[in-house]
This record gives C-alpha cells, structure tokens and sequence, in this order.
C-alpha cells in the first residue's frame, strides 16, 4: 500500500522531460511536438523585445521621430512570432484496445483541426515510407509511418528526418499488435 504507485490509465500531463509516448497494456498513445517552430517562434520573440529594447536605450525609437521601417520591422518579428506559434500543428495517433479503435489527430493549439478514427481490427501491418529528395545541394528526405487498414485508406503518421526514431516508434506499433517480421519500406525518394 505504502510502496506501490497507482497506476494511471491516461496521462495526466506532460513531465519535465520529451514526453513523446505513453503505453500500458491496453493503450499505446505517441505524439509529434513541433519543437523547430516553436524554437523559432521563441527566436522572432526574443529579436522583436530585443529591437524594441536597443532601440529604446539608445533613444532611436522616438513615438514622435520614429522612421516607419523600425517598427515595420519590429512589428514583422512580432507577427511571424505568432505565426509560427499558432500555426505548429501537434499531432497525436493513440492505440487503443479497450475502445477497439485508431484514433488520429492533429492539434492547432487547443483546436482539433483534423482527426480519423479507424478500428483496431482493420490493422493488417505497419510499415514506412520514405519521401523527399536527396542529392549533392539538398537533402529533404523524410519517413512516415504508415498503418495499413484492411478497408480503409492506410493512416499515415509521425514524419520525421529521423531513421532511428521512425523505426524504433514502428517496431514498438508492432509489438503492441503482435506482428512480427522485418518492417516493409517503401521508397518515393528521388536521389
């Protein structure tokens, strides 16, 4: 009673730490948080305060003397700071087996913006897909993970530029649905 935890059946919230995935026997749930936008958000943020406040101490940013390009530009930091804050879409794909149902999402703040829901049953396997371009100048490759439905259109996932991670996240699909064998990849890539 003293040394057991209770265990919870949903996630309250998020830890200190990268939460990116939460499992118990019946329930599989993974995110992909958009942290580049957000760090970027955070950067145009700081430029903007930092501009306002240089500008300020150096006494250049006068109400009544001011130039219209200093606070077009100060105004287009604050601007694309939001931007790229309200517009980093979270996106959420939960297993669940006491439901018996897929459910996929995308968040926008706290607006649902899109969601699919398939059932478990449907599941006939879980592969990748690589896509982009790769050659001497630019390298945009990315893998999706895909989870093929036997009636429905496959459920396409958790881009990432990461092999490792995409392919850790589909071996863990996987073991939660007991297939086993080597993970089919599809390649769209152009080299």
């Amino acid at each position: 009673m003293f040394g057991r935890r209770l265990k919870e059946k949903r996630p309250a919230g998020l830890s200190n730490e990268e939460f990116e995935e939460y499992r118990n026997k019946d329930q599989m749930r993974m995110w992909r948080l958009p942290w580049g936008l957000w760090i970027m958000s955070f950067i145009c943020f700081l430029a903007g305060s930092f501009l306002i406040a240089s500008m300020t101490i150096f006494e250049i940013l006068d109400p009544f003397e001011g130039d219209l390009w200093q606070y077009l530009i100060i105004i287009s930091f604050y601007t694309f700071s939001g931007l790229f804050f309200i517009f980093a879409s979270i996106e959420v794909i939960t297993f669940d087996k006491e439901e018996k149902k897929i459910f996929k999402s995308k968040w926008i703040l706290c607006y649902k913006w899109k969601s699919k829901i398939a059932n478990i049953s449907d599941v006939s396997d879980v592969t990748l897909t690589l896509k982009g371009k790769n050659d001497k100048y630019s390298n945009t490759q990315y893998y999706k993970i895909n989870v093929i439905l036997r009636s429905a259109k496959p459920i396409g996932a958790l881009e990432t530029k990461n092999r490792k991670k995409v392919i850790d996240k589909a071996l863990k699909i996987r073991a939660f649905f007991g297939i086993k064998g080597k993970i089919p990849l599809h390649d769209y890539s152009t080299e």
